[in-house]
């Protein structure tokens, strides 16, 4: 893609998910002094607008001081996240926006393709590009990609996991990013990376990746392993209890992941066994009967138990396939369910 990115002009990149719209941004301010609001930064910021704008113009008076003429950089990755679960921030960035103040800033923002009809975006005015390559560009890049990563693949495989990506390099690194079999055969998928997850530090933009697909049972089990007085990510996980994101932005789920992974006392877990959410661990895949364990339903009940939420979702399913979740739930859990 050819792309000028000129000062004061802020440039909107859109696309699909994991269509490199990050990867895109950051190779177009690669030579900046880049300050980057991403959703890390969600609930936690009181006053986003006084945030961002204090930040660049102290930079700003800082690299007047430097021999060197550096550019700033501005990253605001995924607003359409903050929309979502931060209006407050989200409303302060774009009054950011529209004020204009962009002190010789190299401004970018990015979000999904079905976001840019959105009405306060409309209102900011912003000069607008789709993230989107010819496979021929797209494979070139995926190469690039797996040879930076030091990836071992034979050609027939790098090109089925291409092909199998979708136009999707979160995907692609998530299939081709795997361990050798002596550790998988300890650990399937999710009770690896929960593992992990439960003993070293990631960034944000690893847990988007690692996890994709997977969210839903991996921030259970995340969650089953917290300890000490985390005030701040029980608040996180009740908010996105409360915003239905189990039924829908899977994706989003990383946020609270990335949360309790970032509090986690690594030192502490080093030599501790890392505990499975119990109503989603192998065992409970099939039950001597041979009906098939639907986790996220056991989801819906326990949520309903503890939150009095999604009722009319229960009484969706057959009859007596919820009353076999049930009965598998107050076995494990030693409490009675009552549908009132």
């Amino acid at each position: 893609m050819n792309i000028l990115l000129e000062k004061n002009k802020p440039l909107l990149i859109h696309g699909n998910p994991g269509s490199g719209k990050t990867h895109l941004a950051l190779a177009l301010l690669k030579d900046t002094v880049l300050l980057r609001i991403d959703s890390s930064l969600l609930k936690g910021i009181n006053d986003m607008n006084k945030y961002i704008s204090d930040r660049v113009k102290k930079q700003n008076i800082t690299l007047m001081f430097q021999e060197k003429n550096e550019c700033r950089g501005l990253l605001i990755d995924d607003i359409h996240i903050f929309q979502k679960y931060d209006k407050k921030s989200f409303n302060h960035i774009i009054d950011f926006l529209k004020a204009g103040c962009f002190y010789n800033n190299k401004i970018i923002i990015t979000c999904d393709s079905s976001f840019i009809k959105n009405k306060f975006i409309i209102r900011c005015k912003l000069k607008s590009i789709k993230c989107h390559y010819s496979y021929n560009e797209y494979y070139k890049l995926c190469l690039r990609m797996i040879n930076d990563k030091k990836l071992k693949l034979s050609l027939d495989e790098l090109d089925m996991k291409i092909y199998q990506s979708n136009y999707n390099f979160n995907k692609l690194l998530s299939d081709c990013d795997e361990k050798d079999s002596s550790v998988r055969d300890n650990f399937d998928g999710i009770e690896e990376l929960t593992n992990k997850l439960c003993r070293n530090k990631y960034d944000i933009n690893d847990i988007f990746r690692e996890c994709t697909g997977d969210e839903k049972i991996i921030l259970l089990n995340m969650i089953e392993n917290i300890q000490g007085n985390f005030l701040k990510i029980y608040e996180y996980i009740d908010l996105f209890n409360n915003s239905d994101i189990f039924i829908k932005d899977y994706e989003l789920l990383n946020i609270p992941i990335y949360m309790i992974n970032k509090n986690i006392d690594y030192e502490n877990k080093k030599n501790k066994k890392i505990i499975y959410n119990r109503y989603v661990s192998k065992n409970m895949v099939t039950h001597k009967n041979n009906k098939v364990i639907d986790d996220y339903l056991l989801y819906l009940i326990d949520t309903y138990m503890k939150h009095s939420k999604y009722w009319d979702n229960l009484m969706l399913y057959d009859k007596d396939i919820l009353e076999y979740h049930k009965n598998i739930y107050e076995n494990i859990y030693k409490v009675k369910v009552l549908f009132q």
